[in-house]
């Protein structure tokens, strides 16, 4: 289940014209009648604007696009998933961790990090590990992927947060963390298209 599909173009001139948001919405009430909150709102007007850009910097204009992606027997949500071919030919997607955060402090809780979430600093999971969740569930779960058949990457993308602010992301204690699942701040847009060019910029050939 999820509150969005497509393909990128589509996504791209959704975006621009400010219409996911209303689709989004629309779709929320539909599935799980009641409003979505004023926070999630702002958080899709804000990161899919983002992302949107890094699409078009990455020229990806044959990919497909699933947004608020609601995981298979659980109530979590991925932000983002993008299909297509990589590299090598193969079928692939990407799981994309979007958060707005622009601050952010250790923890001393195992891969968390600090931030001010929901009035309050607290807790958190790394983005990178939040991401590398969502993608192990998915290679356990999902028969497109759990067969190999449909390669499966993911990564984070902290699109607010400045590289000076940045310092407990990309700590040492996370180094094997973001080799398998990078994340990416605010100076990493031309990185992360790269990294979406090289897993799905074959285009679009699969929708899951």
């Amino acid at each position: 289940m999820h509150l969005y599909s497509g393909m990128s173009t589509t996504f791209i001139a959704d975006t621009a014209n400010a219409r996911i948001v209303d689709e989004l919405v629309r779709n929320f009430k539909e599935q799980y009648r009641h409003k979505p909150s004023d926070s999630e709102v702002r958080s899709w007007q804000n990161s899919l604007s983002r992302f949107s850009q890094v699409l078009q910097i990455a020229d990806l204009i044959d990919q497909g696009i699933i947004v608020e992606y609601q995981m298979p027997l659980t109530s979590k949500r991925l932000d983002v998933m993008v299909s297509g071919n990589n590299t090598a030919g193969q079928p692939s997607g990407v799981v994309v961790e979007l958060k707005q955060w622009d601050e952010v402090a250790p923890s001393d809780i195992e891969d968390c990090v600090e931030t001010f979430i929901g009035g309050r600093v607290r807790p958190h999971l790394h983005p990178s590990r939040q991401a590398a969740d969502y993608q192990r569930y998915l290679l356990d779960t999902h028969t497109s992927f759990s067969g190999g058949d449909v390669a499966l990457n993911a990564c984070g993308y902290l699109h607010n947060l400045r590289p000076q602010n940045a310092d407990a992301i990309f700590d040492s204690k996370f180094d094997s963390l973001i080799e398998a699942v990078p994340s990416y701040v605010s100076d990493g847009v031309e990185e992360l298209a790269r990294y979406l060019v090289l897993n799905v910029g074959g285009g679009m050939v699969h929708q899951f």
